[in-house]
């Protein structure tokens, strides 16, 4: 026999969406998949040093949040029912400038990984401030991500300059170097908060570093306006010509769109992460994501960050992804149930260049798998597990997780994140935050 680390012997193995097999288990070795066959085979073939049996579950791939804010948790309902403008302006802005700190950064983000491994979430591409800090924290919890500096064209109280920003997304480079699961980006903070110098010295680095290229893009018609006015051109075609729209692209929100743009990303190669929950709260119209997908643009999906959300559930992006294309174009067969997993699983794979390794079951690949309770009365009756999944799962289902093949909750209960002691930890910065609330 085999000896394995893992294996998993669940009712169900979705691979990807739409294939499912049942009654097959996953044997896990050095947090790579090398067994997927038959159950009865697997208990005559492998012998593991620890053994799951889970008849009444379905494993799947992890989730992949592809755009969030991690550390924004600790602002979790600090400014609500705003314009965006507003909201980040007069609020968000002033309540970071006042607290923003490393201890911030990390603390916020510990919070978000309880809350995302806990809602089937395996892996995230995040950006925020001190990033090369929060490195180490995020391996140690022992999530997949990507992670990026912020950059802004003004002086921060957590950057006075953007050579901070770089010397911070250099550290980032070197501590990744040593991780099996976090990877650097850089990120510029969107075109209205961003210049064409410091945007030019981005481009630069990213194609020396060969970094992924991370932003805000197109989310309200005042960047567009203010683009026109001082360039004569909307951002994507100015930023393609700088360098930052390319096949290492991944732009956010890409609400305001028109066809010259959708063009451009198609033939550029370039990602787009859909933020549906995030563009409704914020009034930031809709983005055509059936339209991008018929192009043959890769669209994956992405939580935000919880200060505009106010949650890190992919389960419910996925749900409202698929309802909000049906009514915006009127019809029902728009954004269907498979496709929206695909984006929340594959795509976000393939906007991360991650694709190798995760986004769906195969041999050879990493083990970031989730475990989903199927029998309590919200998953049955269960004819379709890929709809299911989408339109009717809890993230509460999610029993299980493990990323690299190690284990990152089990029935439910945390195993790298003391939550009793994240809890009053929390306590201890809302009495700080409660002052910037309005």
């Amino acid at each position: 026999m085999q000896q394995v680390d893992t294996l998993i012997h669940p009712q169900q193995i979705l691979t990807q969406p739409g294939q499912v097999l049942s009654h097959h288990s996953l044997a896990v070795k050095e947090g790579k998949i090398v067994g997927l066959m038959p159950t009865t085979e697997a208990k005559k073939h492998f012998q593991a040093e620890h053994e799951y049996t889970l008849p009444e579950h379905l494993l799947m791939p992890g989730l992949i949040n592809a755009h969030t804010h991690i550390s924004m948790n600790l602002l979790k309902g600090l400014a609500d029912d705003l314009k965006l403008m507003t909201w980040l302006t007069d609020h968000i802005w002033p309540a970071e400038a006042a607290v923003i700190s490393p201890e911030f950064v990390n603390e916020g983000a510990l919070l978000a990984m309880a809350e995302m491994i806990r809602g089937g979430i395996t892996c995230f591409n995040d950006n925020y401030f001190y990033m090369d800090g929060l490195a180490e924290l995020v391996d140690q919890v022992g999530m997949r991500a990507v992670l990026a500096e912020c950059f802004f064209k003004f002086s921060t109280p957590w950057s006075p300059s953007p050579d901070q920003s770089f010397a911070r997304t250099e550290k980032l480079i070197d501590f990744c170097k040593q991780s099996k699961t976090v990877r650097p980006a850089i990120f510029p903070h969107a075109p209205y908060s961003t210049d064409i110098p410091l945007l030019e010295k981005i481009a630069a680095f990213a194609k020396k570093h060969d970094l992924l290229i991370h932003t805000h893009l197109l989310e309200s018609q005042m960047e567009i306006d203010e683009y026109l006015k001082e360039h004569g051109q909307r951002p994507i075609p100015l930023w393609h010509k700088l360098g930052l729209i390319g096949k290492k692209t991944i732009a956010v929100h890409m609400t305001h769109v028109d066809q010259a743009d959708l063009d451009l990303m198609q033939k550029s190669g370039a990602s787009v992460v859909h933020c549906p929950e995030s563009n409704m709260k914020l009034a930031s119209k809709i983005s055509p994501v059936q339209s991008m997908l018929d192009q043959g643009i890769n669209v994956a999906i992405g939580t935000d960050g919880a200060a505009s959300n106010n949650d890190l559930d992919l389960f419910g992006e996925m749900r409202s992804a698929a309802f909000l294309s049906k009514v915006s174009t009127d019809n029902p067969e728009s954004l269907n149930a498979q496709t929206v997993l695909e984006m929340a699983t594959l795509n976000g794979a393939k906007a991360l260049h991650w694709e190798d390794e995760i986004g769906s079951i195969a041999l050879g690949k990493a083990a970031d798998v989730i475990a989903v309770d199927l029998n309590n009365v919200e998953a049955v009756p269960c004819y379709n597990p890929t709809a299911q999944l989408v339109y009717a799962m809890p993230r509460s289902n999610v029993t299980h997780s493990w990323v690299n093949g190690r284990i990152l909750m089990q029935d439910r209960e945390l195993t790298t994140i003391d939550v009793p002691a994240l809890l009053k930890r929390t306590q201890v910065w809302q009495e700080k935050l409660k002052i910037h609330a309005k």
